[in-house]
């Protein structure tokens, strides 16, 4: 309450310590844009706007609005304790003010350092670039592999599926081994022996029948089940601030594997057959064991930072288990309609318009250099403005309109609009791809403590296997030469990701509420 000197009339603040703030506003208080907010985010702000208003009422009264004349009077009858008190009440004042009334606002505050150099985080994202190879070189020879063995329906989706059978063992593995040997260990491991496996690959369709073929890429799937793994190296070494970005350079080192992956395998297929993409890849494979063996850091023990075990973190996040089984149901949800348009668009392509495997390459790399545009230029300022949750709303209904448009060229009745139906479906798939994925692991990462990173997003990476197992035994049930079953095909998909959606908006509002 303000108080006036005796005689003098003048006001004077009270000589007492300024509130304290609660935590929970002081997190308001202090937190980054990015950083790992609290659920409550609405309700802490209006606390946080309130009690800088607070701060306003009591301390900025009866004229004295400019701390030059605070300064002038206070040291003129050498009350200089008065003047600190007023000096660091207004200080937070307006620190307060300005991050409670615009959260999205960046703090001027330094970056928390990574426990890792900057350097090892981009060696291992290039290691993960290489790493995804293996699932889009292949990708234009797949109409050579149908017509090699002459499959139909089913046996045209146990290709893709059956490396996918496979990872469902590897991800209930080798992301749980991880916690305790180490992620690059794992990471070494993996890698060495699919370098073997995809040369094998090779030598099972040039010299043997499409069961032992299937048979290696089961084979080959037992140890291919890495990119949970990559996902928990970043969650441990990238302070929490910054986990969204890293998440989306992480998405972006695997669309240029989707870049390079069809173009090269599209010309060695065209040059060299159908094994020369295997070949490639196993090549790529070897790379990234040299990349990280001699370039990456290992991530430190899976501790907080005062080095002791998280287990109070532990127990204040053992709720939000119901919101892990919302997040994996979006998982799988979303890997439905990625592995579609992943598996069937270059089939699509070949059937609906003959395009060759040079050609078919084109596309994929033209939909994956979109993809790339969407997460480096428009993703990070979009977030800012809508939020994690909102944007990936957002992206999984533009999955949606995007599979839709591609699905609705088979039946246009207009034909001369099937191109630019094409290219509009595939600009939608390009903006919900580059904007919806980094929405699962940073609400799993922001869920669990560091030494379950590695489990949870195994878990998460299970139910992305279990859909890539059954979405092409399925919907290959439904593709077909008939355009309308081409129809149903993608349409099936593309609601997949619109239920994506209904789901992130039902965790949102339970962010909010709690």
């Amino acid at each position: 309450m303000a108080l006036f000197s005796a005689g003098a009339g003048t006001w004077r603040p009270p000589l007492m310590s300024p509130e304290p703030l609660e935590p929970r506003t002081r997190l308001v208080a202090t937190a980054q844009h990015g950083a790992e907010r609290p659920r409550g985010w609405s309700e802490m702000s209006q606390k946080a706007v309130a009690r800088s208003k607070h701060w306003q009422r009591h301390l900025w009264t009866r004229g004295l609005h400019d701390l030059h004349d605070c300064e002038l009077q206070f040291r003129s009858s050498g009350e200089w304790e008065v003047l600190k008190l007023f000096q660091l009440s207004r200080e937070r004042h307006q620190q307060l003010h300005s991050t409670a009334s615009s959260p999205a606002a960046p703090a001027a505050s330094p970056l928390t350092p990574m426990q890792v150099s900057e350097k090892s985080v981009k060696w291992l994202l290039f290691a993960s670039c290489l790493s995804l190879l293996g699932f889009t070189m292949p990708g234009p020879a797949l109409p050579g592999i149908r017509s090699r063995y002459t499959l139909h329906g089913f046996w045209t989706g146990l290709v893709a599926a059956s490396m996918s059978m496979g990872m469902l063992v590897a991800v209930t593995f080798w992301p749980h081994k991880s916690d305790s040997w180490g992620r690059r260990k794992v990471l070494v491991w993996s890698l060495s022996v699919t370098t073997g496996l995809y040369a094998v690959q090779a030598l099972a369709l040039m010299y043997f029948g499409f069961q032992y073929f299937v048979l290696v890429r089961v084979v080959t799937g037992f140890f291919a089940g890495c990119n949970p793994i990559f996902k928990a190296y970043l969650a441990d070494v990238v302070p929490s601030d910054r986990l969204p970005f890293y998440m989306v350079y992480r998405e972006a080192s695997a669309t240029m594997a989707f870049i390079i992956g069809p173009t090269v395998g599209g010309i060695l297929t065209t040059k060299f057959g159908i094994t020369a993409p295997f070949v490639a890849t196993a090549v790529a494979h070897f790379v990234g064991v040299i990349v990280l063996v001699f370039f990456v850091e290992e991530s430190k023990r899976h501790v907080d930072e005062e080095g002791t075990p998280n287990y109070e973190v532990e127990e204040a996040q053992k709720d939000d288990w119901p919101l892990l089984r919302k997040v994996f149901a979006m998982s799988f949800c979303y890997v439905v309609s990625q592995t579609c348009f992943t598996f069937f668009m270059p089939l699509y392509l070949n059937d609906t318009f003959e395009l060759a495997p040079r050609g078919i390459g084109w596309c994929l790399t033209g939909t994956s250099i979109a993809v790339l545009f969407f997460q480096v230029c428009v993703y990070k300022p979009f977030e800012k403005w809508k939020g994690l949750e909102k944007t990936g709303i957002c992206g999984a209904v533009a999955i949606f309109i995007g599979l839709f448009f591609v699905a609705y060229t088979n039946v246009c009745p207009d034909k001369a609009l099937d191109k630019a139906l094409l290219c509009i479906g595939v600009l939608f798939y390009a903006f919900g791809s580059a904007t919806f994925p980094t929405t699962v692991p940073t609400l799993l990462a922001q869920s669990v403590p560091k030494h379950h990173r590695g489990k949870v997003l195994g878990l998460d990476s299970f139910m992305n296997n279990i859909g890539r197992v059954l979405t092409p035994l399925c919907l290959g049930f439904l593709y077909g030469r008939k355009e309308w079953n081409r129809f149903k095909c993608f349409f099936v998909a593309g609601c997949a990701s619109l239920l994506v959606a209904f789901l992130l908006e039902w965790v949102r509002r339970e962010r909010t509420r709690t």
